[in-house]
């Protein structure tokens, strides 16, 4: 039962994820988050890399330190090097948040989780004074007028986007699961943190016409941190990634701005490319049985509507069967009616809470209290049948 379940998870989510051709090129933009204006081996090894592939680089500024101190420790060669590769379009900056401090505004509770969060649950004109203040320093220091925002922590609210378009910012880039809602501001979350993954995807869709965003961070290159589940990279690794990236025709690099310019990234289809709003592809990428590292046009979303629609329900029948007849073998191994209850009160208890607190806490409400009524209905139905067996 297991493998056969496995095997249907699988065939579906790449029957989903599989496209009709296009002659298109696939996007790829590079995002190098908490990028420090300093002399540093990793910010310094990656830039050169960057240089040598002729890749576009974007790079996520944090533009004051914690003492709200303007950070910029780079000689003026070094300086002056920045600002000609901006020129040249082999960099782009973006303004990646103030100086990159948890503001603490959101507090854990019984069924909200705590949000590490720059800007989340500020106030309105708080944000726009941050983000202003920022973007002045990067602005005045680099000589640029920058158009992308990063929300440290990929965190952010609607005074965000509000504050951002007042700002007359083009781009957002955080991840696929934060607010959305019209406006003139593009939404472009990253798609993958994990670079080792990045041939694998290519090779699933060689010829559709889809983006991929591939986000960076610092300590990728020293071994990683604890909770994160990317694997290490080290430079050589990415010199080859990157080399191989060069290699292939249907492949173009370019930055937020210019996939901006030439594609309509609109809060639309930031919901329709949303793993909140496709709860089998959002279980297939939460527990890594196979990452859904692209973001598809609108058109390919809309096109694919109904796979997407069958193929969820299939995923709900599934786990509707596999729960109904686990509990029903189950009631029959209960010999008490009062220990079924007592377990069934139990298993109520524990797992209730739980869906309800990722639902609270998602921008898809709806989607996860169906998905808990298909768990409770199977489960109780099960247990009715199974007991109703062992009294005959």
């Amino acid at each position: 039962m297991r493998s056969f379940i496995s095997f249907l998870f699988l065939f579906t989510a790449l029957i989903v994820l599989s496209g009709q051709k296009a002659n298109n090129k696939i996007k790829i933009v590079f995002r190098f988050d908490d990028y420090m204006m300093t002399q540093h081996i990793v910010f310094d090894s990656i830039l050169d890399i960057f240089k040598k592939n002729h890749i576009s680089l974007t790079l996520g500024v944090v533009p004051f330190d914690k003492e709200d101190v303007i950070f910029n420790k780079l000689s003026q060669d070094q300086l002056n090097d920045l600002k000609s590769r901006i020129k040249k379009n082999e960099i782009e900056i973006a303004l990646h948040g103030f100086s990159h401090t948890d503001n603490k505004l959101t507090k854990r509770s019984l069924l909200k989780k705590e949000i590490s969060s720059e800007f989340y649950n500020m106030e309105y004109n708080d944000q726009v004074a941050k983000i202003k203040k920022g973007k002045k320093a990067l602005d005045s220091i680099l000589n640029i007028n920058t158009k992308v925002f990063i929300p440290p922590y990929n965190s952010y609210d609607e005074n965000t986007i509000k504050a951002l378009e007042s700002l007359d910012f083009k781009v957002i880039s955080a991840s696929r699961d934060g607010y959305s809602g019209p406006g003139r501001i593009s939404y472009i979350p990253y798609t993958t943190s994990d670079l080792t993954e990045l041939p694998g995807l290519l090779r699933v869709k060689p010829d559709d016409d889809y983006s991929i965003i591939v986000v960076i961070h610092p300590y990728s290159f020293i071994g990683g941190i604890k909770t994160d589940l990317t694997k290490p990279v080290y430079f050589n690794k990415l010199d080859t990634l990157l080399n191989w990236i060069n290699g292939q025709n249907n492949i173009v690099t370019v930055n937020f701005l210019t996939l901006a310019r030439g594609e309509n990234f609109n809060y639309k289809r930031f919901v329709l490319n949303s793993t909140d709003n496709n709860i089998l592809i959002k279980f297939l990428d939460e527990f890594r049985i196979l990452r859904y590292g692209v973001y598809n046009t609108a058109e390919y979303q809309r096109s694919h509507k109904r796979i997407f629609g069958v193929y969820n329900i299939l995923f709900h029948i599934i786990v509707f069967l596999s729960v109904f007849f686990a509990a029903k073998i189950f009631s029959r191994l209960i010999l008490s009616s009062a220990i079924l209850k007592i377990i069934f009160i139990l298993l109520f208890i524990i797992m209730v809470p739980g869906v309800l607190y990722k639902a609270i806490n998602s921008h898809a409400f709806v989607i996860y209290i169906v998905f808990l009524l298909t768990i409770l209905s199977a489960f109780s139905i099960g247990l009715i049948r199974g007991n109703h067996q062992t009294n005959q």
